[in-house]
């Protein structure tokens, strides 16, 4: 009798924990999934202890939210993390590592670009800092890390190991009135306040695309 008691109480305890142990089992339904933020172009940065930051790019919006190691949402809403009035941003936004349990954020954007009949000739990047506990760090608008009147941009990140991160940016910038026709290859490195430390210029490569 007592060991059908043990078995009964170790049976409830295993379906009580299947049923609270993650919350992407509770949903029965594939649409009743979990919605995590808005954004139709998504990025995700996972950490050691199994939580993770999910970004969503949505015209000139920046959304992030922040799920524990179960699936369950650490911030009670979703972050807006950039907005903008005057453009759009030019795609899906890059996620690093803070080294703190938040996140820093990398993007194009299309503020101070030039707009003609074939479209946007050049464009900027930017970067923004979400630490742990959802709070936007860095300047509203988020620092510009490359203007964009000089070229179409294209960046990478990594972290630096010290709460920062080094950008990698490249620039094309040909074939419209004004332009130096060159590629442009260059690292900035920022630390965890969003200042500057250094930057270095890698190098520029005369292009000799010719286009109508």
């Amino acid at each position: 009798m007592i060991m059908k008691r043990l078995l009964m109480i170790s049976i409830l305890i295993l379906v009580l924990t299947a049923s609270i142990s993650a919350q992407w089992s509770t949903s029965t339904y594939a649409e009743s999934a979990l919605c995590v933020c808005p954004g139709a172009i998504p990025n995700t940065l996972t950490f050691d202890d199994g939580s993770s930051i999910i970004a969503g790019s949505l015209s000139s919006y920046i959304f992030v939210q922040k799920l524990d190691e179960l699936g369950y949402k650490v911030w009670p809403n979703y972050i807006e993390a950039h907005h903008n009035d005057s453009t759009d941003n030019t795609g899906g936004t890059a996620l690093i590592s803070d080294g703190d349990g938040g996140a820093i954020l990398e993007w194009g954007d299309h503020r101070g670009a030039t707009l003609d009949k074939f479209g946007y000739i050049n464009s900027s990047l930017y970067i923004q800092r979400v630490d742990k506990n959802g709070n936007v760090k860095w300047q509203p608008g988020g620092i510009q890390l490359a203007p964009a009147y000089t070229g179409s941009k294209t960046g990478s990140v990594v972290a630096d190991g010290s709460g920062g991160a080094i950008f990698i940016t490249g620039e094309e910038d040909f074939n419209h009135p004004g332009a130096t026709n060159k590629a442009s290859l260059w690292a900035t490195r920022y630390d965890g306040n969003g200042q500057k430390l250094w930057r270095i210029d890698i190098g520029v490569t005369p292009l000799n695309r010719t286009g109508s």
